[in-house]
């Protein structure tokens, strides 16, 4: 059975960069879910994700300070 997308236009499979304070890692949308050990990083990836799927095609990418102390950058690769 198929797995249902977790961001709409943005297939689980999709691979994507996502760099934290500096720290960057390589990963796929579905591994989100389970990667980061903190809530503030899950949270703030999920928001990157949801923003880019929104705005799907006129964007690729998303950067942000989350809570005035995360930097946050996630790119679709």
């Amino acid at each position: 059975m198929r797995t249902k997308q977790l961001y709409p236009g943005i297939n689980n499979s999709q691979k994507i960069r996502v760099i934290l304070n500096g720290v960057g890692i390589y990963t796929t949308v579905a591994a989100t879910q389970s990667i980061f050990a903190t809530t503030d990083h899950r949270v703030a990836v999920e928001f990157s994700l949801s923003e880019i799927s929104k705005q799907m095609g006129a964007i690729n990418g998303y950067a942000s300070r989350w809570n005035g102390s995360l930097d946050l950058q996630v790119d679709l690769l």
